[in-house]
């Protein structure tokens, strides 16, 4: 293939010369594409994503030629999907290998259409997400920085969907291949998020953790309640990598190749290593409670100057009230609790419908506020001072009728 680097591998320069020599070849009306040959697979995915990134508005894949395989780049998915041709040909597509579409974004300091505050406020609109605008605008400012991003704020203010939507929306604009979403646990280690040794019929082989099948699948990362991991210790050899620097891991994915290295964009490649290249435009969309910050693991410095914090606050009470009244309004009364614990309008909506519901069978009105309470907000106030605690009963029993306020008062102080 000709000007390979320096452990046999064409550069990523080099395929870029070479696709724009290459006069681009049609399979019908399949669409046009350019094909570069990879003589080693392994490295396939991760290796060339530079020169897939190259070719903007194009679906492209990996695809099996004999005993090499082909980055395409095709302008339309059809021709990632072509029936089995002859294998005497080896210019001609053979087999799909499972890469459905590997894509990178444009440069991180480059506007891409698709992906703007404007373009992610339609979509978070249509979902029912009411988010003030300027927090749009720093979700997707710090995104397209570099930065990977941890939204906070409290409980049912839309953070873990709004992580879901934007990383949608990067999808969309090409930025990544979708998402890999998990909830952190107190159980992480570097096996859950890097890897390990498993048993295998071959002897032992490497299984990728979170962190490493998400890079080298092209997908965003988005882990909900993030501080509910051990993140100094479950990240590991990864707090490197999250600063940009090349690390070598102490695992081979198999006996016959080097030590596993993970090389962040721009970062040089260790020498003798299996590199995974870390996709540039690639991102971690983390969710954290506030009202959980003081109960769960801390986050260090250390962490927190790898991310970017965004801060999802609660919107403006006439919002939450026109959101009640949507489903009845009700509970409309129990928003005066959030005096003692600011929640966000989610937390409202489900005992709005719960309320609803329990209004159709018969119930009371101080009967079905208590139920709803219980249901829906009670938790929610979990390890809150025993002053406060007093200051929630007494509020919440003059919105209740005599036969309510004893189980009330008995509900909210039996934890004390």
């Amino acid at each position: 293939m000709g000007s390979p680097d320096g452990d046999g591998q064409p550069t990523a320069r080099h395929l870029r010369s070479v696709a724009s020599a290459s006069k681009p070849s049609a399979l019908g009306s399949m669409g046009t594409v350019a094909r570069v040959l990879l003589p080693r697979p392994s490295q396939a995915r991760s290796r060339y994503m530079d020169w897939a990134a190259s070719r903007r508005g194009h679906h492209h894949g990996i695809v099996d030629a004999g005993r090499r395989q082909q980055v395409v780049a095709c302008s339309r998915p059809e021709c990632l999907r072509v029936p089995r041709p002859d294998h005497r040909r080896q210019d001609h597509l053979v087999t799909v290998a499972a890469l459905a579409p590997i894509v990178e974004m444009r440069n991180s300091d480059t506007a891409e259409d698709g992906f703007n505050s404007r373009r992610l406020g339609e979509i978070a609109r249509a979902a029912g997400l009411i988010i003030p605008d300027g927090v749009l605008g720093k979700l997707i400012a710090s995104l397209s920085s570099g930065k990977h991003v941890i939204l906070t704020g409290p409980p049912g203010t839309g953070k873990t969907t709004l992580a879901f939507l934007t990383a949608g929306l990067a999808r969309q604009s090409m930025m990544c291949s979708g998402h890999l979403s998990t909830t952190a646990t107190a159980e992480w280690s570097t096996e859950t998020t890097i890897g390990s040794y498993v048993s295998s019929p071959d002897g032992l082989a490497f299984r990728p953790g979170l962190f490493l099948d998400a890079m080298t699948t092209g997908r965003w990362l988005v882990i909900d309640e993030i501080n509910r991991a051990d993140c100094d210790r479950a990240l590991g050899e990864l707090f490197t990598v999250l600063s940009g620097q090349a690390v070598v891991l102490p695992f081979r994915r198999n006996s016959h190749l080097p030590s596993i290295s993970i090389v962040p964009y721009g970062a040089e490649t260790p020498d003798q290593t299996d590199a995974i290249h870390v996709p540039r435009p690639w991102r971690i969309l983390g969710t954290m409670n506030e009202s959980d910050r003081s109960r769960l693991f801390p986050l260090s410095y250390a962490l927190m100057r790898r991310f970017a914090f965004v801060e999802v606050s609660s919107p403006e009470e006439s919002v939450f009230r026109n959101l009640i009244a949507s489903h009845g309004g009700l509970v409309e009364p129990l928003l005066t609790l959030r005096q003692i614990r600011d929640l966000g309008p989610a937390v409202f909506v489900d005992a709005a419908r719960y309320a609803r519901q329990r209004e159709a069978d018969g119930a009371s009105r101080s009967a079905i506020i208590l139920e709803a309470f219980a249901a829906f907000l009670l938790p929610q106030f979990d390890g809150i001072s025993a002053t406060a605690r007093h200051k929630l009963a007494g509020l919440l029993t003059t919105l209740l009728d005599a036969p309510e306020r004893d189980e009330a008062q008995r509900m909210v102080l039996r934890t004390e």
